[in-house]
């Protein structure tokens, strides 16, 4: 993703730290992450796309508490989804001249 957005110069990039906050039975007992979790999930990815060349002002970071599941993989974790980061590009808007 960085070589791309680097090129496309976005306007803004929103990296939002996803924690799984809402307790999930695990092996008999009820595991759920800290919700500083998704803050430094944020920021650690924020942190690299700054280091790959992007601008730290065009970059915000969010947090999302809990967020909904996405289809699972099988990768032996439940709901392993909640546990992600999600990055979104604004791009400059492009309008055709008129006449």
């Amino acid at each position: 993703m960085a070589p791309w957005a680097k090129a496309a110069q976005p306007v803004e990039i929103v990296v939002t730290g996803h924690a799984a906050t809402v307790p999930v039975t695990v092996s008999g007992r009820a595991v759920a992450e800290d919700p500083a979790v998704a803050r430094t999930r944020a920021d650690d990815v924020a942190e690299a796309l700054v280091r790959v060349g992007l601008p730290k002002a065009r970059i915000v970071t969010r947090t999302e508490l809990a967020p909904d599941a996405k289809p699972e993989v099988a990768n032996g974790l439940p709901e392993a989804s909640r546990r992600r980061v999600t990055t979104t590009m604004r791009m400059a808007s492009v309008h055709a001249a008129q006449d």
